[in-house]
């Protein structure tokens, strides 16, 4: 049995910068904060807690000290209430999700009707729906979900940066119908597109995802 391994296995570069902004501010501090997980894998959290990382679910579990953003982004208006209590914060956001945020709150600026393609229960989508509070947001996970947008004058498009580009591509396909304009940002990470396509290119009978079940919430 042959096995392909993708070329860029492992840690993607949010969270590469995560780990080092948390790593680099352990050596200043003995104990900093980190609000909710800061990446999806439980092994590496709990080294961190032994490294003296404090996982907290709300600002209110902080009194004072550092606390880190985690990776997969946070409602952008926790950032600003941190900083209002005194706290030091660390954006450990990863980039392309902060594009994300941005491409949303830009649209919904511009009067389009947002749609996320992911999952709404994850982190990221949540950080996403916060940027763009007050505006009507649809979040679909599939085809099927499509149904229940009503048609729109101009509906703005943003995917989940580790959505699955050929599920994205069906769900454009079948929203374009629903708008009369329709704008859409392929905003998968650029690591996870190669490792899909990649992928694609073999010849593979069978594949197996070694992995735990919070990654395996996309």
């Amino acid at each position: 049995m042959q096995v392909f391994l993708p070329p860029e296995i492992g840690f993607c570069f949010g969270v590469k910068r995560a780990l080092n902004l948390v790593i680099d501010e352990l050596k200043r501090e003995e104990k900093i904060y980190s609000l909710g997980d800061l990446i999806h894998n439980p092994q590496v959290i709990e080294d961190l807690k032994r490294k003296g990382v404090v996982f907290v679910s709300s600002l209110s579990q902080v009194k004072k000290g550092t606390v880190i953003i985690r990776s997969h982004g946070v409602d952008p208006s926790l950032i600003r209430k941190a900083r209002e209590k005194g706290l030091k914060v660390i954006d450990a956001t990863c980039p392309y999700v902060a594009k994300v945020q941005r491409i949303a709150k830009f649209l919904s600026q511009k009067s389009y009707r947002i749609v996320i393609v992911g999952l709404s229960t994850h982190p990221e989508i949540k950080g996403v729906m916060a940027s763009v509070a007050g505006k009507k947001t649809y979040v679909v996970k599939d085809a099927q979900e499509i149904e229940r947008i009503p048609f729109t004058g101009k509906m703005g498009v943003v995917v989940q940066t580790t959505e699955s580009l050929d599920n994205f591509s069906n769900i454009v396909k079948n929203l374009v119908k629903r708008g009369k304009e329709c704008r859409v940002f392929n905003t998968i990470c650029k690591v996870i597109r190669r490792r899909q396509e990649e992928t694609k290119l073999q010849e593979i009978d069978q594949v197996d995802l070694l992995s735990s079940l919070l990654t395996l919430q996309r």
